[in-house]
């Protein structure tokens, strides 16, 4: 039980992470939120189907890459129940939260390093990524006047 809820409370803190994150994107969807690194994967943060839920995205290789950026693979998690996703196989994602409400990425980056707008295309389960987004580094401080 306290394994869990240690889980649990990491997830939560990183998911409550501030938008002023060293890395911000602006898309169509919402503010897409460098959060960390885990092992080597980066994990994003994006607004969720379900209103204030943020979704994560597990990017390989892109873990500690600020320059060297190109085309990644990868995956993104919701919590279960939110938006309509449902996966006839759950998975367990980096964090260690399990859900039945994710599906494969891939991301590009127009340049090799920050800041570069980014090109996604996610799909549900096992399918083929096709839902495309796009998105542009925001820079600067948005609360500056």
């Amino acid at each position: 039980m306290t394994r869990t809820l240690i889980s649990l409370m990491a997830a939560t803190a990183m998911l409550a992470a501030p938008a002023s994150a060293d890395e911000v994107w602006s898309s169509e969807i919402g503010e897409i939120i460098y959060e960390s690194d885990i092992d080597t994967s980066a994990v994003l943060s994006f607004p969720g189907d379900g209103g204030g839920v943020r979704y994560l995205a597990f990017i390989d290789g892109l873990a500690f890459n600020y320059d060297d950026r190109s085309r990644h693979d990868g995956y993104w998690t919701g919590p279960s129940g939110d938006g309509d996703v449902e996966c006839a196989v759950s998975i367990t994602d980096h964090t260690g939260e399990t859900t039945d409400n994710w599906g494969r990425l891939e991301v590009m980056f127009v340049e090799t390093g920050y800041p570069s707008a980014i090109v996604a295309q996610r799909g549900a389960c096992f399918d083929a990524p096709e839902d495309m987004l796009v998105a542009k580094p925001l820079l600067g401080d948005p609360d500056a006047e």
